[in-house]
């Protein structure tokens, strides 16, 4: 029944009577304590040691500690440090100073869990029961997780502790050595082994095939103390900024990688984490023994972001529901490298990642595996004799996650174990930066507490789809040697082209140097194609797949891709430059067909003279010539807005995603990252297809029905009765036959329209140099000795009677600022090689250079008439060989010069225009190259146009320069 008058109990041995309330007790800070009967003292039982705790978390201010237990640990290990902890990783923006120093500091949780949790873990592990102080509890696993906080330290107490421990218990978990018995599994020192071992029994497929199309990891998590909260299915826990959205799980589909960064907020976990830190348990009830309270425990893992402040293993279900343990490899353990991006100390290295697996992905090796992690350690940080109420002064939290699924090469419907990589950085949140002072206040309930302001922290999460592609490997380095001999080859044949356009003997430095050139010519072409192939096969079969076929490689293991890109790159700008120096130095002569309409009278006593040719078709020529020496085919500017327009307009770049199509509906794309291999593969397609389009386009329909300005050119030669004799290489050229086939060109406006008419109606000869042909324009192979006579007769002349000041009564009129020549020079110590690489010694003297070049002129039209004894020439087609090779004739006992048809329009190759393949190819290298780095289609663009303006700039600048000197033809007019 009820009780008729209300009446006192005493209270539990374990309390005593609340000072205040008469109706309460206040419990012992542990369990096992008695009360002395007098005033708030409570004493552990005979063989039991009161351990103190200054200020201590929970409102404990001492816990009670089996004496014999407690002597061995201390025996075994010091616990002068036990409480010492450095953080080394921390960020440079959270301390005011700007310097991202090392932070050490006594740890008042790890000085108050410590000894409690070892003497417990000894007890369980030798006994095999808990301790009787901790029922229900794992002082085991709080151990273990305070070696996790001290970094796997070998060195540090907490994991001294763990493994003096493991030497006293019988008997393993599962057939791991490393896990003993009542004890948390912490080194995988087998994950080298299981990283490369036999499949998983788990069938993966992409979509909605046969086997399972998403993966299930399962998470077993603690609380700081030991206590078990229980296995949850991973969904966003490693996601530190994630919200709980499909998006945010789309990496559990098989073959879709997945990449968040974000700024994490640490004012808002420190607020979460205020009440356990400081403030009790929610409930206000009393906590017990020497760790954190169920209620505390309950009221932290139960918010949105749960799980955040727990202690982690992780394993893969497979299909048979077994749980597959995942190795943890932490990047900034000891023998990695820290968060600042330094090298760290490598002392603690001690295991090596296996062949295999080191050729796909991972290519550190001697790393620590482990298998326990954090997210967010905002315990660890509090000062030891601090404040009970403040907030810790270092928050360690997880900065990077990078967890690698990797599908099996033998067998690709199969899983291999998957791995998980952590970095840990450290923000610098309270007074140890006593520059700081800055605050803000974390609230939860009715608790306030006082801390740094709120700052953002780098966070990231990354999954992952590879596979362990040692087949694939092979054959790629037997592609590579195949490109390699290719190489060599195209070598060999750009190396003889050359002798044979030259007709060189003697290899000298400058075969060296253009050997140079042809074999990175050659690299830049084979290589590039080489990797557009590879690129398309992994995209076609990675996204096609309906089973899991092909999983990417990491993008770390594509380095040698990306180098030989770079190098192909590098290859291809040297051959442009070389090519736009040759074609910008080349020699070019204007032979003008032009005669005097009659002859002009002289004054009395001076004889009659030839009525002067006008040098205006010459000049108009000229300009016409200049303007078409940076012409392109395509247009760069109309292909990089059309390619922006396709990859950024038509959001193609999506497809370069690391995600198969048949998941790619679903996938979130600001949070799929893009592949290297695919983008390069949807960039290079588009590239294609821009270029190649428009190279139709132009081919079809503008330039036969609208306008071909180059093709003009040699209907232009032919209307002005001016030819054009260039020369790229001092023996090999082309030769544009522009000789009318009208007595004179140089007619009034009716007079040229009757000309026209009466070509059209067929009423004159054919304009080609053969009477049979119609062809103008031919590839010419000069003999040596009609080189020897340009150049004593023009070049060398020319330069050598500019060489010296003239004198005043011969002194031309000439530019300010140009040097002088003197007449009579004589020719020794001029070279042939200098008079082809003249200045401006044509301009200092332009009476005499004119003299000549009208000497040279009439030898010229000599020549091509036929009538210049002893240099005599053929006319011919090109056999099928050379017309398929493009390989030059053998010149080397040739005795004439040699005319080849040239009906293909080959002598556009002293053009711009005639080099289109080449230009192409550097720009989307440029392109592409930039956009690998970058992953900016828009920044690519811009870098691939400025790169063409470059090349367009220096193209008409030495080429306008080139032009004007060989042709004596002022600059000015070149307009």
């Amino acid at each position: 029944g009820s009780l008729l008058s209300k009446r006192c109990e005493l209270c539990a041995a374990n309390a005593y009577p609340h000072l205040t309330d008469p109706r309460a007790c206040t419990a012992c800070d542990d369990p096992l304590m008695l009360w002395s009967g007098s005033g708030t003292e409570c004493d552990c039982p005979s063989g039991w040691t009161t351990v103190t705790h200054t200020n201590g978390l929970w409102g404990l201010g001492s816990s009670c500690v089996l004496s014999s237990a407690r002597s061995s640990v201390l025996g075994a290990v010091d616990d002068s440090t036990a409480s010492r902890v450095t953080y080394s990783a921390v960020l440079a923006a959270t301390s005011a100073s700007g310097s991202a120093d090392s932070v050490t500091l006594d740890s008042a949780t790890l000085a108050q869990l410590f000894v409690p949790s070892a003497a417990g873990c000894l007890v369980a592990v030798t006994t095999g029961r808990s301790d009787a102080a901790t029922p229900g509890r794992s002082a085991c696993q709080a151990l273990a997780n305070l070696c996790v906080l001290a970094d796997y330290d070998p060195d540090s107490a907490s994991c001294k502790a763990y493994r003096f421990i493991q030497t006293k218990a019988s008997g393993s978990v599962n057939g791991q050595s490393e896990w003993k018995s009542h004890m948390a599994w912490l080194y995988h020192s087998d994950a080298p082994v299981a990283l490369k071992g036999t499949d998983l029994d788990l069938p993966v497929a992409v979509g909605a095939q046969s086997g399972t199309a998403t993966v299930l990891f399962v998470l077993n998590s603690y609380t700081l103390n030991g206590t078990w909260l229980g296995l949850t299915n991973l969904t966003t826990q490693l996601q530190l900024c994630a919200a709980s959205t499909a998006d945010s799980t789309h990496f559990l589909n098989v073959g879709s990688s997945y990449e968040e960064n974000c700024a994490l907020d640490i004012a808002v976990d420190l607020a979460a984490l205020a009440d356990p830190l400081g403030a009790g348990s929610p409930d206000g009830t009393p906590s017990s023994g020497g760790f954190a309270p169920p209620a505390a425990a309950s009221y932290l893992f139960a918010k949105a972001a749960a799980l955040r402040g727990a202690f982690h293993d992780l394993y893969l279900r497979d299909a048979a529901g077994e749980l597959t343990p995942v190795p943890v490899r932490v990047l900034n353990h000891k023998g990695g490298v820290n968060v600042n991006g330094d090298t760290a100390d490598t002392s603690l290295s001690t295991m090596t990642l296996p062949t295999a697996f080191t050729s796909v992905d991972l290519t550190v090796l001697d790393d620590v595996y482990t298998r326990r992690f954090f997210l967010i350690d905002a315990l660890s940080g509090r000062r030891d004799g601090g404040n009970a109420g403040a907030l810790p002064e270092v928050v360690r939290y997880a900065r990077t996650m990078q967890l690698t699924l990797r599908v099996s090469e033998s067998n690709r419907s199969q899983m291999l174990p998957p791995l998980l990589s952590v970095t840990y950085a450290e923000a610098l949140v309270g007074s140890t930066d006593s520059s700081s002072s800055s605050t803000f206040t974390a609230t939860t309930g009715t608790t306030a507490v006082s801390s740094t302001a709120s700052m953002s922290v780098p966070a990231s999460f990354a999954a992952t789809y590879t596979m362990v592609l040692v087949t694939y490997w092979s054959a790629l380095t037997i592609l590579i040697v195949f490109a390699a001999v290719f190489v060599f080859v195209g070598w060999l044949y750009a190396s003889l082209a050359w002798v044979r356009r030259n007709q060189r003997v003697i290899l000298d430095a400058e075969f060296a140097v253009m050997a140079l050139v042809h074999i990175l010519g050659a690299y830049a072409d084979i290589f590039f194609w080489l990797i557009v192939i590879l690129c398309a096969y992994w995209f076609i079969f990675f996204k096609a797949q309906t089973t899991a076929f092909l999983m990417l490689p990491s993008e770390e293991s594509m380095a040698h891709l990306q180098l030989m890109l770079i190098i192909a790159l590098v290859g291809k700008a040297v051959q442009v430059l070389a090519m736009v120096w040759r074609q910008s130095h080349a020699d070019v002569f204007l032979i003008d067909w032009e005669t005097a309409h009659g002859t002009l009278l002289g004054k009395q006593g001076e004889p009659a003279e030839d009525a002067p040719v006008s040098i205006w078709r010459t000049i108009f020529v000229a300009n016409e010539l200049n303007e078409l020496q940076a012409a392109r085919l395509t247009k760069p500017a109309l292909s990089l807005v059309l390619v922006l327009a396709f990859m950024v307009g038509g959001d193609f770049e999506r497809f370069g995603t690391a995600v198969p199509n048949g998941s790619a509906d679903k996938a979130d794309p600001s949070k799929v990252p893009s592949h290297l291999l695919l983008r390069f593969a949807v960039s290079t397609f588009v590239w294609g297809v821009v270029l190649v389009g428009q190279a139709l386009l132009l081919k079809l329909v503008y330039l036969p029905y609208v306008e071909d300005k180059v093709g003009q050119l040699v209907d232009l030669l032919a209307v002005a009765n001016v030819s054009a004799l260039i020369l790229p290489e001092p023996l090999c050229g082309y030769y544009l036959h522009g000789r009318s086939v009208h007595a004179h060109a140089d007619a009034s406006m009716l007079d040229l329209n009757k000309q026209l008419r009466a070509e059209e109606d067929g009423l004159t000869s054919q304009r080609g140099l053969s009477p049979s042909s119609e062809v103008q324009t031919f590839e010419v192979h000069l003999t040596p000795a009609l080189r020897e006579v340009y150049d004593q007769n023009f070049l060398h002349a020319a330069l050598a009677e500019a060489a010296q000041p003239v004198t005043a009564n011969t002194a031309p009129r000439r530019r300010a600022g140009n040097g002088g020549g003197q007449m009579n020079v004589p020719l020794a110590g001029v070279s042939i090689e200098r008079a082809r690489r003249a200045g401006d010694g044509f301009r200092s003297n332009p009476e005499r250079a004119v003299a000549r070049y009208v000497e040279m002129n009439a030898l010229l039209r000599d020549f091509v008439d036929g009538s210049l004894p002893g240099h005599e020439y053929q006319i011919r087609e090109k056999s099928y060989l050379e017309k398929l090779l493009r390989l030059p004739p053998d010149m080397s006992y040739a005795r004439d010069s040699l005319f080849l048809y040239d009906s293909s329009g080959s002598w556009t190759r002293t053009l711009l225009y005639g080099r289109e393949y080449d230009l192409c190819i550097l720009e989307v290298l440029v392109y592409t190259v930039t956009d690998m780095s970058l992953r900016s289609s828009l920044v690519s663009a811009v870098i691939t146009y400025v790169v063409w303006l470059a090349v367009e700039k220096l193209r008409s600048t030495l080429g306008q320069n080139n032009l004007a000197k060989k042709t004596l033809i002022d600059d000015r007019f070149l307009i």
